[in-house]
């Protein structure tokens, strides 16, 4: 999956049904030495100001499947605060 697809897609947590948001704006943190995608990252509101918007972070772990429309994400074994 090309980085352009994974921007709109829909978050889903499975574990309650819960929309998290859009991957609009997406970034990612990768680890350097393996090339692996750790996090997904995603501003989160409707703050006007970069500095000020708060961020999503989900790891990719949590991560369950890509689909056409969203992403479905599980957080059950984490702490919330994570996200």
């Amino acid at each position: 999956m090309r980085y352009s697809q994974l921007t709109k897609k829909e978050i889903v947590n499975i574990d309650n049904g819960e929309k998290l948001g859009e991957l609009d704006q997406l970034d990612m943190l990768i680890d350097a030495g393996t090339g692996k995608i750790l996090e997904l990252i995603f501003p989160h509101g409707q703050h006007i100001s970069v500095s000020k918007r708060n961020y999503k972070y989900i790891q990719w772990n949590n991560i369950r499947t890509f689909g056409e429309d969203m992403v479905l994400i599980s957080l059950q074994a984490n702490n919330k605060d994570d996200l």
